[in-house]
């Protein structure tokens, strides 16, 4: 019999899925202001705060890999309250470490390894619904509301509490959904024939390729968007201000591909962000002040939300087994872990216009694997 809240396309389930992937990807969502923390009040060097924010990502990847076999195995309950008691205790954990190398085998063996497992189970959930794009252009708007009130709230706790306050807001916001988890979660998704079925040539491999240049180039940019803008000179304050204000418009872009659903396939709408996406980048490349470093944010979380749906729908395309959404957590993992830190030694060398560039260089391939994927497909309308 199937428990109230608990079916897998109820609207408790949807919103449930929205919690866990709010909790599981808070850092990536404050990045820009945890890494600015790290080094304002820690006193590590660009390089190495670019290297603690990816060691959450780097955690995210190995959980994804445990996952893959577990999503389908074992009680998504039961996953996701193990994920989250691991970020509990590694941002505990986090609150008294000040030398890089403790702090970089936490963020990556607890919080970031728990991140993993309740992000795995929310995606996956997504996956296993009926209107799946619909429900991820949902879950990435609502996502983008987590980030937004992190960024404007996380620059105010640091302001007065420090790092410490920091990662005490991170685990008490994972504590927060273990009552959720136990009262909505599905406790497995779709147990039928398209759960194990095989992928498309190698069509799948190219845009899962695509999707870790994507997360590596812009997970670079976006981990030191908090310091281009303080380089314009803007305070700290201000800048977290600008990017929580200019993160709800990425609202607009999860928004507009929640609305097309599956209109126009994956393809188009996901070409159409990345050339948005180019053209944000150049715009922040010139360094025109702070009028165009808001429009250039403003463009890039536009463009950002809206293709990560299409990203979302290409693998559930080429491979109709949910479980697969597992793996899309994986590349976006290996992309976001190596970026921070390459762009940090970036920054510490020629400051930020070699990190911009290679954000424009691995969107543009990020487009062009997605076309050859496409050329290899025989799907109607991806």
């Amino acid at each position: 019999m199937t428990v109230p809240g608990r079916e897998i396309n109820n609207p408790w389930s949807l919103g449930t899925a929205i919690w866990l992937g709010i909790v599981g990807s808070s850092v990536l969502l404050v990045l820009p202001v945890f890494v600015g923390t790290l080094m304002e009040d820690r006193g590590f060097t660009s390089a190495q705060a670019g290297w603690i924010g990816s060691a959450d990502l780097t955690g995210f990847a190995l959980a994804s890999v445990a996952a893959y076999r577990m999503v389908r195995r074992y009680s998504w309950t039961r996953i996701v309250l193990v994920g989250l008691a691991l970020i509990v205790t590694g941002d505990l954990i986090s609150t008294a470490l000040t030398e890089f190398l403790p702090l970089f085998l936490v963020r990556l063996c607890l919080s970031g390894f728990g991140a993993g497992f309740v992000i795995a189970v929310a995606y996956t959930l997504l996956g296993d619904t009926k209107s799946r794009e619909r429900n991820t252009g949902i879950y990435f708007s609502f996502n983008v509301l987590g980030g937004a009130a992190g960024l404007y709230l996380l620059p105010h706790i640091v302001s007065f509490a420090g790092a410490e306050g920091m990662f005490l807001v991170l685990a008490v916001t994972a504590a927060s959904a273990i009552p959720v988890s136990i009262l909505w979660l599905p406790r497995e998704g779709r147990t039928d024939r398209r759960a194990h079925a095989k992928p498309n040539s190698y069509s799948i491999y190219l845009v899962l390729i695509g999707i870790a240049l994507f997360n590596f180039g812009l997970g670079g940019v976006w981990a030191f968007a908090e310091r281009i803008g303080v380089d314009t000179g803007m305070n700290a304050v201000s800048v977290g201000r600008v990017l929580s204000v200019t993160y709800l418009v990425s609202m607009a872009g999860s928004a507009a591909a929640a609305w097309q659903a599956d209109r126009y396939g994956y393809l188009r709408p996901y070409l159409a962000g990345m050339a948005l996406m180019c053209l944000a980048l150049i715009l922040l490349l010139s360094t025109a002040g702070t009028g165009v470093f808001i429009l250039s944010l403003a463009l890039i979380n536009f463009s950002w939300n809206y293709s990560l749906t299409y990203q979302f729908s290409a693998v559930l395309t080429l491979y109709v087994s949910g479980r697969m959404a597992v793996f899309i957590i994986l590349v976006q993992s290996i992309g976001l872990m190596f970026g921070p830190g390459v762009a940090g030694l970036l920054v510490g060398q020629s400051g930020y216009s070699e990190t911009l560039l290679l954000g424009i260089v691995t969107v543009a391939l990020s487009a062009g694997l997605f076309v050859l994927a496409r050329a290899k497909s025989r799907f109607p309308g991806a």
